[in-house]
């Protein structure tokens, strides 16, 4: 009978082992996490303010709606 630790870390041990960060770079990436979501938290913004435009061809005339 072969022990797990003989055959090598597991796949969750592998995953896992990725994401062990010192304090400096957990830091770092959560820095980098709050930025992204600061960016597009003003993008959603920003759409939703956003007023349609009326498309206008050059030489075409707009026709006025008069009651």
């Amino acid at each position: 009978m072969s022990s797990r630790g003989a055959q090598g870390p597991s796949g969750w041990q592998r995953v896992r082992a990725l994401f062990e960060l010192t304090p400096p770079e957990r830091l770092v990436v959560a820095g980098v996490l709050v930025a992204a979501l600061v960016v597009l938290g003003v993008r959603a913004w920003l759409l939703q303010r956003e007023q349609a435009e009326v498309y206008q061809p050059a030489g075409v005339m707009m026709e006025t709606k008069s009651k």
